[in-house]
């Protein structure tokens, strides 16, 4: 991440209103996007397809992202951890949930009760890794377990507002809607791109190959995209809860904050 001003970060914590439990502030992300492939790959298709024929542009065009239209203070249910700073009150801290789109899902879990604010702020940062990232199949397997918790949860907070460890209770009992699983998804990106390859002046799935579609397409073809939701579902809240006990113990512990005070002293931290 870079182009980020921390100055302007730290004021703007200072100046927005929190709610009683405390504020998370985000920024817009443009760059290289960080989703995850099927999004990445899916918006990259889309783009391809605006192009006019014969048009030349490096495959880096194709995985750019845009902080918005939207500019300014804007509520949010969820910011990525790519660049997000918080001010929460140590009673009401929750873990950092484990899995994919751990930031997302932190950020739903805070502000599931309505008693913490989410902010995007009117900051824009670059993310700009050296090169463009290729999906291995472990890569996928871990983004697409982190997407189905993320539209799940995202189901659950639809209801009434409760704390965190409620949340994790009620969606390891939750069975997934069929649109949002594995399988389902990766079978709609493939027929988008067979739909492109049709119109033999776009070469955008050939070039794609490499960036993740083969490896979507040999899952599907394998079966490892059949999985069960609820099985995934409760094993995830659980190792979520427990995570969180670990970090409350933690937190609460005066030989921890002892040795972080002594740290932050000798400026260590």
């Amino acid at each position: 991440m870079c182009g980020f001003d921390l100055d302007v970060t730290h004021h703007l914590l200072d100046t927005l209103e929190p709610a009683p439990d405390g504020l998370v502030v985000g920024a817009a992300i443009c760059g290289t996007t960080e989703q995850d492939t099927i999004t990445r790959l899916s918006d990259a298709m889309g783009r391809w397809k605006m192009l006019a024929r014969g048009t030349a542009v490096s495959i880096e065009e194709f995985f750019r992202a845009t902080p918005g239209d939207k500019r300014g203070t804007n509520e949010r249910r969820w910011v990525s951890a790519g660049y997000v700073a918080f001010r929460l009150p140590a009673a009401r801290l929750f873990a950092f949930p484990p899995g994919y789109n751990e930031d997302w899902l932190w950020s739903l879990l805070h502000g599931a009760g309505g008693e913490t604010r989410v902010v995007q702020g009117d900051q824009a940062v670059e993310h700009e890794p050296p090169t463009l990232r290729r999906s291995t199949r472990d890569d996928i397997l871990f983004e697409l377990a982190g997407d189905l918790v993320f539209d799940c949860l995202l189901e659950q907070l639809d209801r009434r507002p409760r704390g965190p460890e409620s949340v994790l209770e009620d969606l390891a009992q939750h069975t997934p809607d069929t649109s949002v699983m594995p399988s389902v998804r990766v079978e709609a990106l493939l027929g988008q791109a067979r739909v492109l390859s049709e119109n033999r002046h776009w070469q955008a799935p050939v070039t794609l190959e490499s960036y993740g579609l083969g490896v979507l397409r040999g899952l599907l073809w394998s079966g490892q995209l059949e999985m069960d939701g609820n099985t995934m579902l409760n094993a995830w809240s659980e190792d979520a809860a427990a995570k969180h006990r670990s970090f409350a113990t933690t937190l609460h512990a005066t030989t921890v904050w002892r040795a972080l005070r002594e740290a932050q002293k000798e400026g260590r931290l």
